[in-house]
Order: C-alpha cells, then sequence, then structure tokens
C-alpha cells in the first residue's frame, strides 16, 4: 500500500484472547438450531416496499 507519509504500522500475531463463549450465550438465546442463532425473518417486506417505490 502507498502512503504520503513514510510511516508503517507494527503489526502483531493472531492470537486467541478469550475463550469461545458460544453455548454460554446459546443457552438464554430465544431459538438456536444446529449451534446457529435464528432470528426472524424482516427482510422480506422491506424489500417488497422497496420494490413498490422504485415501481413508482
Amino acid at each position: 500500500m502507498s502512503h504520503p507519509l513514510n510511516l508503517s504500522q507494527p503489526t502483531r500475531p493472531d492470537q486467541v484472547t478469550e475463550k469461545d463463549q458460544r453455548e454460554k450465550f446459546q443457552e438464554t438465546a430465544p431459538s438456536v438450531k444446529s449451534g446457529l442463532f435464528l432470528v426472524p425473518k424482516v427482510i422480506e417486506g422491506i424489500t417488497r416496499r422497496w420494490k413498490f417505490m422504485n415501481s413508482l
């Protein structure tokens, strides 16, 4: 990458700093399936409205 100033950013190796707490968080989730959070569909209605507004 180029930059107007001759600077370099220090980098560090990727290291895990926290343990995986997915199961702990999913215990209190309303809906979980196969280790994934299930969320309600909300985009479908927005998509229909967007198509309607663009057809005007």
